[in-house]
């Protein structure tokens, strides 16, 4: 025989037992050597309690066994007589009991899970004794499947049965790994230590652990009546599947068992209204459908709704990796269940059963419902899906659907019917329409700027649903300040080539001086090898040639003020009194489900005062003292005109100019090289100049050397041609009643400039005349 241990003995015809190599280690009876297995399957020997008892009365020997022992022992009785040797005999009592047997016992049963199981069972007991029952449900199959399937038993490789010399038998899992189960029934990992404990027949038959199908074991009572000798059991109304019933009788003294299996089945509902995809107005609060759903069982049945959400978890995820390839000949590729895909920008990405999106060399990336695992291509397909906050209720077979008020589009219902133990489920499309509003059309406004407010008409107040429609207006300053980002850094060229090069969506531009920029789809603008340099609507970066081409708009102090006339809504816009020029507005139209928006502009008009009567040049002699000339100017918007005259000093500080750098020829093939609008001269030596718009004169390397009116840059050729003037100590100028009077100094000769202006408060317009005094 052979120890758990690994240890040899054996036992000799006398029921003596010795270790192999080692001395005797104990004494059985003789019996075992005819049969050693049953010495090893030999459980713990009965010993008479103290109430089995012998006692003599004179020659009556008397044995007392206790009441619950079955089973031999031997009685050694001894005579004496004081006198001569004793006289020993020994002789052995068996104590035999007729165990209870089955009179009554269930077989298999199928039940439905609503109803109790109430069967016959009865056993007798041939002796009388009283007998008890006692059950349980039976947990070593649900127990072993459990480990089976942890394992993934797959084989049993009976060829290598007792390899070991433990009684093992031996099973290979479905991954090439290998297991043994001893006789207890303990499972253990070849090279690896325990990972199990099953029932101890599993080692008998190994391939009834690999093919053990599941066993559910519920929480099961029982009831046993014994004046009608039979048995309840109770299952919980929430379980089917079936379980194995152990039931043991016992007389206190011997006890047997048997087992049968309840198979609870339960027939699901079924529906007999299941609503179709659905369309309803936003302004009807609610839409009722009929929905209801049978059990033949006559299970009372609970509805639950839920709006899906992962039609729109799936989409924002499609969206932000923009998967559009599913790639069939990769699947498993990696070994795992993997499902390929490939995004639009080659990017590679794959999907696990369990839902996990991973980018190939990356990491996880997101987290969909597993069923995207089996169809990839549902995920690349799927299309937005909303999840609106939407409330149910069911009353008389019909589904009131009640989806928030400011809510438009489309979203699932999830429905499910459950009688507590099987549930059905289904699925629909809610779509809730809404008419948006409509604004105007409204064109661009131009107005004078003596007749304001303007007043524009928006909309009507309500839209074709019905809606009340509700419009803001506002000073739109996107563009002006799109402007100014875009002249504070020159941009000048859009480069389509370059989109995206670095994967982030950006748009590149080249300013006028050769550096680059580009704009990312949140509209920030950075420069190449730098940072952030401005922020623009994410609009341009769509179209990045707006912003290069983006004009000039101004952002006055504008008020808005809306009004209701006639079933219209009329916004009245103000600008400021003294505003000359072109505004953005945007106006918004929402019905609280939909927005929409316009933009127009504005241009505020002023007409300039026109010269009526002006001076020419003047000569007088040096003997005349003044000069009196008409002056008048005319406004065809009414405007008051105020007039003013003075000396000017812009022809005196041109000609100063031009003399001192001998400015000699002007070169409009270099107009704006170098950008700025710069405009070029030469001088009589050869050397380059140019003015700017602000009237500033620069050599070229040089730097700044003078400033001139701004008006010399719009033709550098007066500049040049300047002739010499002079500016008069002395003199006056003055207007009234549409006369211009000049007082000249005694002494005075030579050229002067005298500047007039009219302006109406908005626009002013100039002469220039000379006065020679000879």
């Amino acid at each position: 025989m052979q120890s758990d241990a690994g240890l040899y003995y054996y036992i000799l015809p006398t029921g003596q037992i010795f270790q192999y190599f080692g001395g005797q280690v104990g004494q059985v009876d003789t019996s075992y050597y005819a049969d050693p297995q049953s010495f090893i399957d030999a459980g713990p020997a009965e010993i008479p309690g103290l109430a089995q008892f012998v006692s003599m009365d004179g020659n009556v020997l008397t044995i007392s066994p206790d009441i619950s022992f079955v089973g031999s022992f031997n009685v050694q009785v001894t005579a004496t007589d004081s006198v001569t040797a004793p006289v020993v005999d020994t002789f052995s009592v068996t104590v035999n009991n007729l165990g209870p047997v089955w009179s009554l016992l269930p077989n298999d049963l199928q039940v439905s899970h609503n109803d109790p199981y109430v069967v016959p069972l009865s056993a007798i007991d041939p002796a009388g004794d009283d007998i008890t029952y006692s059950f349980a449900v039976n947990t070593p199959g649900a127990e072993a499947y459990a480990l089976r399937t942890e394992l993934d038993l797959a084989i049993y490789l009976p060829l290598y049965d007792n390899h070991g010399g433990l009684g093992q038998k031996w099973m290979q899992s479905d991954a090439g790994l290998y297991y043994y189960i001893l006789p207890s029934g303990q499972v253990f990992q070849y090279g690896g230590g325990l990972v199990g404990q099953v029932d101890p027949s599993y080692n008998a038959n190994p391939q009834s652990l690999i093919d053990q199908v599941p066993l559910a074991s519920p929480d099961v009572t029982f009831t046993y009546i014994y004046s009608t000798s039979q048995l309840t059991v109770n299952i919980p109304v929430d379980f089917v599947g079936t379980f194995e019933v152990i039931a043991t009788v016992s007389d206190g003294a011997a006890a047997v068992s048997s087992s049968f299996k309840v198979t609870v089945v339960n027939i699901p509902p079924t529906w007999v209204d299941l609503p179709g995809d659905q369309e309803m107005s936003h302004n009807d609060d609610t839409l009722t459908v009929p929905l209801s759903a049978t059990d033949s069982d006559g299970d009372d049945i609970t509805y639950s709704f839920a709006v899906n959400t992962a039609g729109a978890e799936a989409h924002a995820l499609r969206t932000e990796l923009d998967l559009t390839i599913y790639l069939p000949q990769y699947d498993n590729h990696g070994g795992l269940g993997q499902k390929w895909m490939q995004s639009d920008a080659g990017l590679y990405y794959y999907i696990l059963p369990s839902g996990q999106v991973f980018q190939y060399g990356g990491g996880l990336v997101g987290q969909v419902d597993p069923s995207y695992n089996a169809n990839p291509q549902l995920l690349i397909d799927q299309q937005p899906v909303a999840t609106p906050a939407v409330q149910f209720t069911t009353a008389s077979g019909q589904l009131t659907i009640d989806p928030p008020v400011d809510f438009e589009g489309t979203f699932q219902v999830n429905v499910s019917a459950s009688d507590g133990a099987a549930e059905i489920s289904g699925s629909f499309l809610v779509t809730v329409n809404n008419t948006a509003p409509v604004i105007g059309p409204i064109d661009d406004q131009t107005v004078p700027h003596n007749d304001l407010p303007l007043s524009v008409t928006l909309g009507p107040t309500t839209d074709a649903d019905g809606d009340d429609v509700t419009y803001t207006a506002s000073l739109n300053t996107t563009a002006a300040h799109a402007y100014e980002v875009k002249t504070e850094l020159g941009l000048a060229t859009y480069l389509p080539q370059y989109d995206n090069i670095w994967g982030q969506g950006e748009k590149w531009m080249q300013s006028n001086t050769g550096l680059y920029y580009y704009i990312l789809p949140s509209g920030q603008v950075f420069q190449y090898h730098d940072g952030q340099v401005g922020q623009v609507d994410p609009s341009y970066n769509a179209d990045p040639q707006s912003l290069i081409d983006q004009q000039p708009v101004a952002t006055p102090a504008v008020s808005f003020s809306l009004s209701q006339d006639s079933g219209n809504v009329a916004c009245d816009i103000t600008p400021p009194a003294d505003f000359v020029g072109t505004f953005l507005v945007d106006v918004t139209a929402t019905d609280e489900a939909a927005m929409v928006t316009d933009t127009f502009s504005v241009t505020v008009t002023n007409a300039a005062p026109v010269w009526q009567q002006v001076p020419d040049d003047q000569t007088v002699t040096v003997g005349q003292t003044s000069l009196v000339l008409p002056v008048s100017a005319t406004n065809i918007d009414g405007d008051a005109i105020t007039y003013t005259a003075s000396v000017s000093t812009t022809g005196a500080t041109a000609y100063e100019l031009t003399q001192r750098l001998g400015l000699a020829w002007y070169l409009p093939q270099y107009d704006n090289h170098v950008g700025t609008g710069r405009k070029w001269m030469q001088s009589d030596t050869g050397l380059y100049y140019y003015i700017l718009p602000t009237g500033e004169v620069f050599q070229y390397l040089v730097g700044l050397v003078g400033q001139v009116d701004s008006l010399y840059h719009d033709d550098p050729w007066k500049l040049i041609n300047q002739q010499e003037v002079i500016v008069p100590v002395g003199v006056t100028c003055a207007i009234a009643a549409g006369q211009l009077t000049i007082n000249l100094p005694s002494g005075l000769t030579g050229t002067f400039e005298v500047e007039l202006t009219a302006t109406d408060g908005l626009d002013t317009i100039t002469k220039t005349f000379l006065v020679t005094r000879q």
